[in-house]
């Protein structure tokens, strides 16, 4: 039986990022891990704790530095610093303009991939545009039952059934790959990838696949990668589905984008201040552990394969060389207290550190400031007392253009002359204290 070729070459094409991106992946992955409390991490008994983020010393002895990992607390401000922005956004319900249709206000209500409404959508994409920089929405529609393959269905049947739902798909940055304009300042095509896991019954073992679409003005191509048993890559391509749209049925959400266009992540400088703080607090937590448990020293100069039977009772000493080699010397055990004056300078870089996140949340704010656009209403943002209520501003006239771009694509997939609009808030109480 032959074999099936290995699809390594097809894999690394589809899977390939926009070189720009790259750069961004330790910010994306620092932001995440940092939201998600993912600092350290419990490894095989033998290892112990361990943490990217909090280095080894030197001179720090593994177990030792197990230990200062393990008892190292985490507080971030960066998802305090969220929350607050999320909260202060959706304070009050977007207010949608121009919608009659039923139908429309219906969909309204299921506009997600699983069936979530357009409110949590907005929620969801206020938040990816914050911890990745930018976001994506794909108009997409949902399969069609197998009894509804090869035959045409009726307008009664496909609505009383909803056959071919529209939907948006929410795309995190991490998950957009690649994108081309055009000559005409419209997008070509995007590429988009996904993990998939599914399992056929409760049971089964799980199938995971990574899913790349491929989204043109003409049609959407989706493209499934495997691994076999052997390691070996296989493709699956399924027939591409024609969208009818004309262009390319995305829309993107740039809030403070750089001078080539594509959006950074807000809270970067936040979370980078989290971890910056959490690595003072862990030396400052190990040091009032060995202050509060004074280090019990043994002067010997017995050989090293003597001083493990030795049994002093106590768990942890540290032997010191005492004499001369080859002659009898008196041992003795001593206590050695750590000076604490170190300590206090400890607790002032905390404290520093500490406030930097909700500090270095705000500048990012008047950092994107710094150029008003007249155009987007954008210059009324120097109107706001502080950089928080300017940043949430910012924010909300971004994320208004890219909403109302996904409510045109849903209203032509719906068959309707409606084009809503949603309009969010215009004026903020500060967010964060």
């Amino acid at each position: 039986m032959p074999t099936q070729p290995d699809q390594s070459a097809l894999v690394q094409a589809l899977a390939a990022r926009r070189p720009e991106l790259e750069a961004f992946e330790p910010q994306w992955r620092l932001v995440e891990d940092v939201l998600a409390g993912r600092v350290k991490r419990r490894g095989p008994e033998a290892s112990g704790w361990t943490s990217s983020y909090l280095p080894k010393g030197r001179m720090e002895a593994p177990g030792e530095y197990a230990l200062r990992v393990e008892m190292t607390p985490f507080f971030p401000e960066t998802p305090r610093v969220l929350a607050s922005r999320l909260g202060a956004l959706l304070r009050t319900r977007p207010q949608f303009e121009g919608i009659s249709d039923p139908e429309f206000g219906a969909w309204l209500n299921e506009a997600g991939r699983r069936h979530a409404r357009f409110d949590d959508l907005i929620a969801q994409a206020a938040c990816q545009a914050q911890v990745y920089g930018f976001c994506a929405a794909l108009l997409d529609r949902d399969p069609l039952p197998p009894d509804a393959h090869g035959r045409e269905a009726s307008v009664a049947e496909a609505r009383a059934r909803r056959l071919g739902r529209p939907y948006l798909a929410l795309y995190a940055a991490p998950e957009v790959l690649d994108w081309q304009f055009g000559s005409d300042g419209r997008l070509l095509w995007v590429k988009f990838a996904e993990r998939e896991r599914s399992r056929a019954r409760w049971d089964a073992p799980a199938d995971e696949a990574y899913v790349y679409r491929i989204v043109d003005r003409e049609a959407v191509r989706v493209f499934r990668a495997r691994r076999d048993g052997e390691g070996r890559w296989s493709v699956q391509a399924e027939t591409p589905i024609a969208h009818g749209f004309g262009r390319v049925p995305v829309a993107f959400c740039h809030p403070f984008p750089g001078a080539d266009g594509i959006g950074r992540p807000l809270l970067a400088r936040a979370a980078e201040a989290d971890i910056a703080a959490t690595r003072v607090l862990s030396d400052l937590v190990w040091d009032l552990f060995v202050l509060g448990n004074p280090i019990l020293t043994l002067k010997t100069s017995r050989p090293e394969t003597e001083l493990e039977r030795i049994g002093l009772g106590a768990s942890r000493y540290v032997p010191l060389r005492a004499g001369r080699p080859n002659m009898e010397n008196a041992e003795e055990l001593s206590f050695v207290q750590l000076d604490p004056t170190g300590l206090e300078m400890l607790f002032r870089a905390h404290a520093l550190f500490s406030k930097q996140a909700q500090r270095q949340a705000g500048l990012g704010a008047d950092e994107a400031a710094a150029i008003p656009r007249e155009q987007s209403g954008v210059a009324r943002a120097w109107a706001f007392s502080t950089g928080e209520e300017r940043l949430l501003f910012m924010l909300a006239r971004s994320l208004e253009p890219f909403l109302n771009d996904a409510l045109s694509l849903a209203g032509e997939a719906l068959g309707t002359a409606e084009r809503p609009t949603v309009r969010l808030p215009e004026s903020f109480q500060a967010g964060t204290e």
